[in-house]
């Protein structure tokens, strides 16, 4: 595995959705995530669907990111992600999210409805890469790549086809995507969740051929 700053970086774990092992690590991921967020200046993780969403440097904003997005990272951990990969170092660095088994899940029909607006029909293996993030610390690493290499490599042999959605700003995932030949198939702007929510620039990708 590649060097990050002098240090050996840590092998992968594997945690299943919901799992007890998995929610005991919720304020890990938690701080890690806000930590990205405040490092990309509120890109990442995307809150576009936000009206008013709090900006790193405005006053509380903390408190406000917390009240956002804490409740809604608990739900995808317990009821939408099957599987997720992360790197470890003292901490958790790096993290990425597999919904594979997405058939009896609402978010399939988000899914279907934002793919069909540039005539993609989504496959019944159809899979989805989320949550991808690893610590500001550690970037440039290759620890991005690691994890977007093991999902797709884990989705191949259970038979899926990879896919994901990511924001025009995000220009370092969309160079990552870039490198493991993944194909961006277009953007949509439109609901993610649902028309109460604010309409937002939605990336759509293809990992796997």
């Amino acid at each position: 595995m590649p060097m990050n700053r002098g240090r050996k970086m840590a092998g992968i774990r594997k945690y299943r959705g919901g799992s007890k092992e998995l929610l005991s690590r919720f304020e890990d991921i938690y701080s890690l995530l806000r930590d990205v967020y405040e490092a990309t200046g509120g890109k990442y993780p995307a809150l576009e669907w936000v009206y008013e969403k709090p900006l790193p440097g405005e006053m509380e904003w903390e408190g406000r990111f917390r009240e956002i997005y804490e409740p809604f990272l608990r739900w995808r951990l317990e009821n939408e992600l099957d599987e997720i990969f992360t790197v470890e170092d003292n901490g958790i660095i790096g993290i990425i999210g597999l919904n594979y088994d997405i058939r009896e899940k609402e978010v399939l029909e988000e899914y279907r409805r934002l793919f069909a607006r540039i005539g993609v029909e989504l496959e019944e293996n159809a899979a989805f890469l989320e949550i991808l993030a690893v610590h500001p610390s550690r970037w440039r690493g290759g620890i991005g790549r690691i994890l977007l290499k093991t999902a797709m490599e884990h989705l191949e042999k259970m038979g899926k086809k990879g896919y994901g959605i990511t924001f025009p700003n995000l220009y370092p995932a969309i160079s990552l995507y870039d490198s493991v030949g993944a194909t961006i198939l277009g953007t949509v702007r439109d609901f993610v969740w649902n028309e109460g929510d604010k309409a937002a620039d939605y990336l759509l990708v293809r990992f796997t051929s």
